[in-house]
């Protein structure tokens, strides 16, 4: 088998139902946080614009921009997050993909065969991508915890 199938002669598996219940929360939690990220880096450009707001520093009397978008763009951690959430958009493309091709009536194998099906090669390839994204997308969350490390001094103390 080559993933989960979420029918059987029009009937949807239980075992199948709850999987694709699960996806449907995952995809509701993205598309929740992504839009919480967008929203923020929307309010900041509305707030502060792009290069922020410029002050003339006390200190050296030299005048000096504060905040923006492109501030917010030159910390690693939200570069990250938003390749992070490109990953996961190409992943949730691809796994629709997957799906659609699986349940397409044209695509349907007739069991056994002694023939070449181009299918089985498409539905691995997308597989196969998809596994690849969710690597990369696995490394750059483990990358993020780092992120943590800021705000908790604790964390960073190696003993």
């Amino acid at each position: 088998r080559i993933g989960p199938q979420y029918r059987v002669e029009g009937a949807l598996l239980e075992p199948d139902a709850s999987l694709l219940v699960l996806e449907m929360v995952f995809l509701v939690w993205l598309f929740m946080d992504i839009s919480a990220f967008v929203r923020s880096l929307a309010g900041t450009l509305a707030r502060e614009g792009w290069r922020g707001r410029e002050r003339v520093d006390p200190a050296t009397g030299e005048l000096t921009s504060t905040g923006g978008l492109a501030e917010r763009f030159s910390d690693m951690f939200t570069l990250l997050d938003a390749v992070n959430y490109s990953l996961f958009i190409v992943y949730v493309y691809l796994r629709i993909s997957y799906v659609q091709l699986l349940l397409n009536p044209k695509n349907l194998i007739k069991v056994p065969t002694n023939k070449y099906e181009p299918i089985l090669e498409r539905a691995a390839e997308l597989v196969s991508n998809q596994l690849v994204y969710n690597f990369i997308n696995v490394v750059l969350m483990l990358i993020r915890c780092f992120k943590f490390y800021r705000f908790q001094p604790r964390l960073a103390i190696i003993h």
